[in-house]
């Protein structure tokens, strides 16, 4: 993946920003239902209204089209996982405070939940956006596992929480948030026995969700 400064560098071109907005959130559902291998830059041309090299007036290539769209979905993400990065003594309500505000984020933005299980489970590289490379440290990707995993860490040294493996829970949390929004449709109405969007149905998750967090991370005895 570009660094930051580069995926910047190529929005600050001299483009019309609503028509770059428009384009990367096609692409976001695009790749959510197709995957990135699935996705043709036609595909979004025409899904767009644009000719195919208008393209590449807004972007290099369709990775581009991808690392791009994959910093779009992961920086709202980054700005909610940041609440946990506070001097404040570390305490299980704060983990389930930024589980509840994530919940409510996919609620609008379910095409991004399932963007991100594509990006995780794809079966090569090509089926996702790359990986942001090490030295981008403000990348959302990174802040959000640098805050989320030194929350974890230093929660569980103060005995706020057990004794996790801190990458283990990294992932089941991020599978607790991404899987209900990106199933809700047919298979979780199946499964709920109603209308899984529903405001009583995002209350009662959220419940969950809590009680989840607090069975998996309360400290033992």
């Amino acid at each position: 993946m570009k660094s930051v400064g580069t995926v910047l560098a190529t929005a600050a071109r001299s483009v019309p920003e609503e028509s770059r907005d428009r384009i990367i959130d096609t692409a976001i559902a695009l790749i959510a239902s197709h995957g990135l291998a699935g996705m043709s830059l036609q595909m979004l041309a025409d899904e767009v209204g644009l000719h195919k090299s208008t393209l590449f007036h807004h972007f290099r290539s369709k990775a581009d089209v991808g690392d791009q769209a994959l910093f779009r979905v992961l920086e709202p993400l980054a700005q909610m996982v940041e609440r946990l990065d506070t001097d404040s003594a570390p305490e299980i309500g704060q983990l389930i405070e930024v589980s509840h505000a994530l919940a409510d984020h996919f609620v609008t933005a379910r095409h991004a939940a399932l963007f991100l299980l594509r990006c995780m489970i794809g079966r090569d590289a090509f089926d996702r956006p790359g990986q942001p490379q090490d030295e981008d440290l403000q990348h959302p990707f990174w802040r959000i596992f640098l805050v989320l995993g030194g929350w974890l860490d230093r929660a569980r040294r103060a005995g706020a929480i057990r004794r996790v493996r801190v990458r283990q829970a990294l992932i089941n949390l991020l599978g607790m948030v991404l899987l209900y929004p990106a199933i809700a449709d047919d298979f979780g109405r199946d499964v709920i026995a109603a209308d899984p969007l529903s405001d009583r149905a995002h209350r009662a998750r959220k419940e969950e969700l809590a009680a989840t967090v607090r069975g998996a991370f309360a400290p033992l005895g």
